[in-house]
């Protein structure tokens, strides 16, 4: 569904059947008339409890392009209302690791690295048990990387993981964009 905010869930789904959001394809006129974001976005909020110093993403999706165009993002992410990495948009996508999980959906997977730092340079203080806000937008780019996101099934179970160990082969898995100097395609 367009424009919907997922939240999230420590249980992981049981059923067959998901929810679909975004496409890129569908948010071809807001491009052009520069109103596009959530709407066209993976987009999800939650809470999570203690410190944060990872958050690794594991996306699915449908696309029927992949083969030709893999999958580009850019990666915002907002904690207790401070934006703590901003990649600019649609304008500043990065390839991202991806494979196939079956013949309909793909993963993408990213880490977002360092955010304990960044959110501290930011005056973002907590302990063990301070619950913060997070938000996350995905944005691919939308003329070649066509991506219907899926989530809430056993097929595309969608997760974000927090706190994986750095330098495991786990976290080795995923992109790994850096908070504290995301990446920047302009450059």
């Amino acid at each position: 569904m367009l424009g919907e905010r997922i939240g999230w869930s420590a249980e992981a789904p049981a059923g067959p059947t998901g929810r679909t959001v975004a496409t890129a394809h569908a948010g071809l006129l807001s491009i052009l008339a520069e109103d596009y974001y959530e709407s066209q976005s993976f987009t999800a909020e939650g809470t999570i409890t203690g410190y944060i110093e990872n958050i690794a993403l594991s996306l699915y999706y449908a696309s029927p392009v992949q083969n030709l165009c893999g999958m580009g993002l850019s990666i915002d992410v907002i904690i207790d209302g401070k934006r703590v990495m901003d990649m600019a948009g649609i304008g500043n996508t990065e390839d991202v690791v991806t494979y196939p999980v079956s013949d309909d959906y793909w993963v993408a997977q990213v880490a977002i690295t360092n955010l304990a730092g960044q959110m501290e340079a930011m005056g973002i203080f907590g302990a063990a048990d301070t619950e913060h806000t997070v938000e996350i937008v995905a944005e691919q780019y939308p003329l070649c990387q066509e991506a219907i996101w899926t989530y809430g099934s056993a097929d595309a179970p969608s997760r974000m993981d927090v706190n994986i160990e750095p330098g495991t082969s786990a976290l080795r898995q995923f992109t790994e964009f850096d908070a504290t100097n995301p990446p920047y395609s302009g450059e």
